[in-house]
Formats: structure tokens, sequence, C-alpha cells
């Protein structure tokens, strides 16, 4: 099936609104206890934000795929100031207009990057160190976000220069005359993914997320990523049911 016809039959509109924002923003929310302040967990998100209860959540354990031709991704990346955000559950990049993926005659804007550990989704059961997210939006405002999943190995130059310049704490840094591409994150194969129709895997939640999992990992090494997680900690959500959804893999 082609992923036009994937989108007109199985994805919702997204718009994430000031408002959903404000009220992820008011809950206090997290992936387990710290401190004093009570943390509202994964498996509770769902009674503050409805959309965390729907049917078609991220993230997943991939498997029992489908063979597809679902297309070949066209990336139009550049280099971006390097700006980066601590904001109490993940590390991300801030990325500048100007840069995007086509999939399908269909264009997305890279909006920013970040990071998870253990990695969200499973491919066959199997959970990985970490896992990346690039997160796009075309002029319609639905979501594509590419997945990579990060393996122990060797070092990698281009995270080197995040992890060492982000906030240990919640704010924001911009490294004068640092640039970064992402391109350089990305595994040396892409056309072989996984596809289906998803979530956030944050609050609030919203559905119609057009996901890409790249079968290829990439490699950090065991210091890269203990050095992530004495900043972040744990910040990877439950795998959801995957219910009716087809997982379709694209092996070109």
């Amino acid at each position: 099936m082609l992923l036009k016809n994937i989108i007109s039959a199985s994805f919702l509109f997204v718009a994430i609104s000031s408002i959903s924002v404000t009220q992820a923003a008011d809950v206090n929310w997290g992936y387990f206890q710290h401190g004093e302040d009570e943390v509202v967990l994964p498996e509770k998100w769902g009674e503050h934000f409805p959309n965390c209860n729907g049917f078609q959540q991220s993230p997943i354990n991939i498997q029992d795929t489908n063979e597809s031709e679902t297309g070949e991704f066209h990336f139009n990346y550049h280099s971006t100031p390097l700006k980066i955000i601590n904001n109490g559950h993940t590390i991300e990049v801030e990325y500048e207009p100007g840069s995007s993926m086509t999939i399908n005659n269909t264009e997305y804007r890279l909006l920013q990057f970040h990071f998870h550990t253990p990695s969200e989704h499973l491919v066959n059961g199997h959970s990985f160190p970490m896992e990346m997210h690039l997160v796009h939006t075309n002029t319609s405002g639905e979501l594509a976000v590419i997945g990579v999943l990060i393996e122990e190995g060797k070092k990698h130059k281009t995270f080197a220069n995040i992890i060492k310049n982000a906030p240990l704490h919640i704010g924001e840094v911009e490294i004068s005359g640092k640039h970064i591409n992402i391109s350089d994150l990305l595994p040396d194969e892409t056309e072989e993914y996984f596809n289906y129709a998803g979530s956030l895997t944050t609050p609030p939640c919203s559905e119609g997320v057009n996901w890409f999992v790249m079968e290829e990992s990439i490699t950090f090494s065991k210091k890269q990523i203990h050095e992530f997680e004495n900043v972040i900690h744990l910040n990877a959500r439950p795998v959801q049911e995957i219910n009716s959804r087809i997982i379709y893999k694209n092996d070109d």
C-alpha cells in the first residue's frame, strides 16, 4: 500500500494547540518518582490527558510486519546553530527553519530532535539503550516522526557535541559558533524502515502521527549513554497496544 493511501485511510489531523501544550505544562508528569513532588507516571497519564487512552498510541513493539513499498526518503537537511534544550524530560536540539524531508511527494519540515533512554520502540521484543526522534510537520499540520534506534558501540562525534554542552538542569543554551547537521546522526541505510500510525509518546499523546522507525541502528559509546542517563535518567514510555493497526516494513 502506498503511503498516500495509508495517510488518507488511517491518519488523523494533528494540531498541538496552545491549550494542550499548557495542560501538559501544568501537570507534573514524568517517568519515575523523584524528590518530594508527586509525579504523574505513564500509567496515569490518561487520567489527565484523554488522548493517552487512545487506540493508536506510541510507542509499540514492532513485530508481525507487512511488506510494503512506501517509498524512499529525500532528505534536505542543513546545518543549524547548536541550540540545546533541557526541558526536564529530554535533551532536545531545536532546528532553525529550512530543513526538511520528503516522502511520496509530501514535504515535512524538521522542527527538532531529541532522545529517550531506553528506547521507546521495541523490535521483536528487543529494547535498545537509547532512541532518537526527529519531529517534522507539513503544511497541513500533520506530524511525521523518524525514530532512530541507538546501540552501545563506537563513540559518536556528533552526539559528543550535544551531550558535552547540554544543560544539566532545565534550561537552554546556544553554543556560539557551533553548528550541527542531523544528517550526521542518521544510519547509513535509510531505505529500510517500519511505518505505522501512532501518536506523540509524551502528553498530550496526540494521535495521527506518521511514524517511521529505521531498521538500521546507530551507536553511541557506553560513556555517552551513561552521560545522557546521568542528566535525564529514565524517559521512555512503555509500549502500547497495537490494536487493529498494521505495521508496514519498507524494503526498497
